[in-house]
């Protein structure tokens, strides 16, 4: 039900889209976050052809190489639990990066989590916007909340279009037939 339930994200994102285009102008998305925080948005960008950049890991070099063009970068991080060590750790390397370019880290970062996680309450002590996702829904299965649908929506992915299609073909999946393509 999710093609259903996650329908007010596509207003909020275009209100979060729109808020950053005439506040902190962005043409480049960096989404900071582990597997199931990242799977679905690197689909979903690539498959509508959007650019979004993918940092999953924790290598220096690859974290390091990701710190480029930060006047014109929009920064999600994604934590289902808000505890993640990784995604923490790449939050706290973009705000230094941040702060250093003389940029807010609040006007550039925003947070997506879990209500009440760990992440949730710092985030919002700290300034930062943040976007709840839907706590019911397990990682695997959060393509369709704010997990996946914040980071690709703000990468130029329509995902109003997304959960159309998501409608459109739900009843048929739901179905055990020959005819459920899944």
């Amino acid at each position: 039900g999710l093609h259903r339930t996650s329908r007010p994200l596509v207003g909020e994102v275009a209100a979060l889209k729109a808020d950053l285009d005439e506040h902190a102008p962005y043409d480049r998305v960096v989404l900071c976050g582990m597997g199931g925080s990242s799977l679905a948005p690197e689909v979903i960008c690539a498959t509508a052809g959007v650019p979004i950049v993918i940092l999953d890991s924790s290598d220096p070099d690859v974290v390091r190489g990701a710190l480029t063009d930060l006047e014109r970068t929009v920064v999600v991080v994604s934590s289902k639990s808000g505890s993640t060590v990784e995604t923490d750790s790449q939050k706290r390397v973009f705000e230094g990066a941040f702060t250093a370019a003389g940029i807010d880290p609040t006007s550039r970062i925003i947070i997506v989590t879990d209500p009440g996680s760990p992440l949730d309450a710092s985030a919002r002590a700290a300034g930062y916007r943040v976007v709840n996702a839907d706590p019911m829904v397990g990682g695997r299965f959060s393509a369709l909340t704010a997990f996946g649908l914040v980071p690709s929506g703000l990468a130029g992915a329509d995902i109003e279009q997304l959960l159309d299609d998501a409608e459109a073909i739900a009843d048929t999946l739901a179905a055990d037939s020959e005819s459920n393509p899944a």
